[in-house]
């Protein structure tokens, strides 16, 4: 009579395929239910990550030794380190700030981070269209020449519009009284963690100022350091005429 030999892994194998078996009917729900949403989440955020939150740097080596630059709001976020790059780049660097105490202080912030002691400010309240008169006052009777305005431009002046990305900046603290404090809160983590920092959000504003590439647009619109497709209502001229004539009202110009 032939021995019969017993096989351990044959039996593993046979208790293995039953507990799978058992195990997931009740898995299949678990998995639909809860992991699938998980990774639909998490592709979505790369995607949200990829389109709103990625900037590449400007990488151009241009100097600037000579030149004035003027920015608006440069004593904060992206106008603060628009100043530092432009600032080491060797231009006088002109802050138009509403508070002088903040002005001050940003002042000599960009000065000790750059060496660049041609740095200034002037009041300017962009709120108040006699604070603007005076401040364009103030720039025409002190300085020879302007070379970059950041900020709108003029009548022979190269003026290109951009999309810095979502930048967490004091630009959302106006949502504060808007908002629950939760929603508020919840909104902010996620711009941290999904969004660009200050300085990737100056890195659009840097290329369209000193990258050689850009130079050649006028009128053109820019996102992630690159010429980019505007929006079709900013082609459409009998809506663009529409928003002039209004913003010439509001403005008293008209």
């Amino acid at each position: 009579m032939r021995k019969q030999t017993f096989r351990p892994k044959n039996v593993l194998n046979e208790k293995m395929h039953l507990i799978i078996s058992d195990v997931m009917p009740a898995l299949c729900p678990f998995l639909t239910l809860v992991c699938l949403p998980v990774i639909i989440l998490l592709v979505l955020l790369y995607v949200f990550r990829e389109v709103l939150g990625s900037c590449p740097p400007c990488r151009s080596n241009k100097r600037l030794d000579g030149k004035t630059v003027i920015i608006t709001g440069g004593n904060a976020g992206i106008g603060k380190e628009t100043a530092i790059d432009l600032a080491r780049r060797g231009a006088r660097v002109i802050l138009g700030c509403r508070s002088a105490e903040r002005a001050q202080e940003a002042v000599r912030d960009i000065i000790a981070k750059t060496g660049n002691s041609k740095v200034v400010f002037y009041i300017l309240d962009l709120a108040d269209l006699d604070s603007v008169r005076q401040f364009a006052a103030t720039v025409l009777e002190k300085e020879s020449r302007l070379h970059i305005l950041i900020n709108n431009a003029d009548t022979g002046v190269r003026a290109n519009s951009l999309h810095p990305g979502m930048v967490e900046t004091e630009i959302w603290t106006p949502l504060k009284k808007k908002y629950p404090a939760w929603m508020y809160n919840f909104l902010m983590s996620i711009i941290r963690m999904f969004g660009l920092n200050s300085t990737e959000g100056a890195q659009t504003t840097i290329y369209v100022s000193v990258d050689e590439g850009a130079e050649e647009y006028n009128g053109r619109y820019f996102a992630k350091c690159t010429l980019s497709k505007e929006n079709r209502l900013a082609l459409d001229d009998s809506t663009c005429a529409l928003l002039w004539d209004h913003s010439m009202k509001m403005c008293d110009l008209k």
